[in-house]
């Protein structure tokens, strides 16, 4: 409330005769997950025009911070510092952000989890969901299609023990769809080898650079000239893997899509989509603010 003979420009604000209480009040009105309630219009003190509250002071809508909702908390950001939201990268700009226009992609729903990775020690089940791109939209994200859980936690018998997994390899192919690999090995295979470690897997893959290439002439393969007639013209379901020497191919979008790699000498480090075999077929936190009332016409 203003005291008795102190003036609305006495506290930073002025006085609006007929609706001080308007939206926005607060720079915190312009948040997009913050809704302004403001009631029957009323004369009072509010911030001059251009400026709102920001932490009992009125600043430019320019100097506004922007709201990040985060778990329970919102994350305060100053003007001009970016924020990953959706598939965007935006801008805190006048109190909200500003994001780029391509649309973000459509992913479907999470198909089930696959069978545990081992029957103990920690293994790994993997789920996947579909992406489909909007036209000159933003591409779709390979981390974004899968899912990884640790299952089958129990520990293994003392003959059945294994490495942690590798780090996951290079992607195959810098664009169009390639694999990368994680892989591990058994400590102490013990005289029957891996047969104490039924269902046991040693080696992983998921796709990687799933966007598109950029037009142009496809490289041959150097090793493809080398497959047989037989090889050749056999069909592959969509998401096949073949590997053929040191090389691995996936099948995708009716195309393999191959590592390149010297199988005499040194790993080359080219990696490109190669068209082999079409296949038929398929920064501070302040509570998480969700409602902003309007407050008395003083300050």
């Amino acid at each position: 409330m203003v005291q008795a003979g102190e003036k609305c420009e006495d506290r930073g604000k002025a006085y609006a005769p007929t609706c001080a209480n308007r939206c926005p009040r607060t720079c915190a009105d312009l948040w997009d997950h913050v809704e302004c309630l403001q009631g029957p219009c009323k004369p009072g003190c509010r911030c001059p025009e251009g400026q709102l509250l920001q932490d009992g002071v009125c600043v430019p809508v320019a100097e506004c911070l922007c709201g990040l909702p985060s778990t329970n908390v919102t994350l305060e950001l100053w003007p001009g510092q970016a924020a990953e939201l959706d598939c965007h990268n935006c801008t805190c700009e006048n109190g909200t952000f500003a994001c780029p226009a391509p649309e973000c992609p459509s992913y479907g729903p999470w198909a089930g989890w696959s069978p545990c990775s081992q029957s103990c020690g920690g293994g790994r089940a993997l789920r996947h969901r579909p992406c489909h791109e909007s036209p000159h939209g933003a591409p779709c994200s390979a981390q974004a299609m899968e899912e990884v859980t640790v299952c089958n936690p129990q520990p293994c018998a003392a003959s059945c023990q294994v490495s942690t997994w590798s780090a996951w390899s290079p992607c195959s192919a810098s664009c169009g769809g390639g694999i990368s690999e994680q892989s591990r090995h058994l400590l102490d295979p013990g005289e029957s080898g891996s047969q104490d470690c039924p269902g046991l897997l040693l080696r992983l893959h998921r796709p990687c650079n799933t966007h598109g290439c950029a037009p142009g002439p496809t490289p041959p393969s150097p090793w493809f000239s080398n497959l047989s007639r037989e090889e050749l013209e056999k069909e592959h379901a969509p998401g096949s893997i073949v590997h053929h020497q040191c090389n691995s191919c996936v099948c995708r979008g009716g195309a393999f899509v191959c590592s390149q790699q010297d199988c005499n000498g040194e790993t080359r480090s080219l990696s490109f989509p190669v068209l082999s075999h079409v296949s038929r077929g398929q920064p501070r936190q302040v509570p998480f603010p969700r409602l902003s009332f309007p407050t008395s016409p003083g300050p």
